[in-house]
């Protein structure tokens, strides 16, 4: 695995047969907890017509929707308005962490963002799963775990867009470097985890209320105000 970064930082792999540590030749300046394949889901949404400062929350909404977890964290890489989205089990992944002890901060990434893109379809390991792959100008676009039955795996394959009859070639997973534009994958305040969220919604509904306060007192003074002036009034012109 090759990562370039200046300085050492830990590197983990969680895939379904649990966590090892990587070693990169040139170690990120980040803790990385990546994903492998089989621990996410995988698709495509086209954001190309939604305006770029409102694609975080359809992003958010989108990765609800599509999740089939009860607690779901997601990543996402934005390819020109074309999103590359992949979710996973926030419960799962913490409680690995939380096994694996000590106080890191790690920055969760999904393993293929590092992975090198072949030419069009692969297969690749990742657990105890081959996971069947689909690229397109060097960007992911069909991302799926391959059932061992027969049946079952043609489906997959013509959901790719693959014969049934294919057998695509099994690459070993070489990490390169991160190819997509990580914008989208910056939105850490108000989508990736539940927690953050659920802060940063409680921070905004403080500030609401901060400000609903601020303004109830002020529009009482003023009313205290226009009555006395009301009542000195009266009291100039009584006879």
């Amino acid at each position: 695995m090759k990562l370039r970064a200046t300085s050492s930082a830990p590197v983990r792999l969680q895939t379904s047969e649990g966590v090892q540590p990587l070693r990169p030749d040139a170690a990120p300046r980040r803790a990385l907890w990546l994903l492998g394949a089989d621990m996410c889901v995988f698709t495509r949404v086209d954001m190309r017509n939604v305006p770029p400062r409102l694609r975080a929350r359809a992003m958010a909404e989108r990765a609800r929707q599509l999740s089939p977890f009860a607690t779901t964290a997601w990543h996402a890489a934005d390819c020109d308005g074309e999103m590359a989205l992949w979710c996973w089990d926030q419960s799962r992944v913490r409680a690995a962490m939380e096994a694996e002890g000590g106080n890191t901060a790690w920055e969760v990434l999904p393993e293929q963002l590092f992975l090198a893109p072949a030419e069009d379809a692969c297969l690749r390991r990742a657990g105890t799963s081959e996971i069947l792959e689909r690229w397109r100008d060097g960007r992911l676009a069909f991302s799926a775990a391959l059932p061992p039955q027969p049946q079952a795996r043609a489906l997959w394959l013509r959901a790719a867009g693959l014969p049934v009859d294919s057998t695509p070639a099994l690459l070993a997973s070489a990490h390169g470097a991160q190819r997509w534009d990580r914008r989208a994958a910056d939105w850490r305040s108000m989508a990736r985890d539940p927690l953050t969220a659920g802060i940063g919604a409680l921070g905004l509904a403080a500030l609401w209320l901060l400000w609903s306060a601020g303004t109830l007192a002020g529009w009482q003074f003023a009313n205290q105000r226009l009555e006395r002036h009301m009542s000195e009034q009266q009291e100039a012109l009584a006879p």
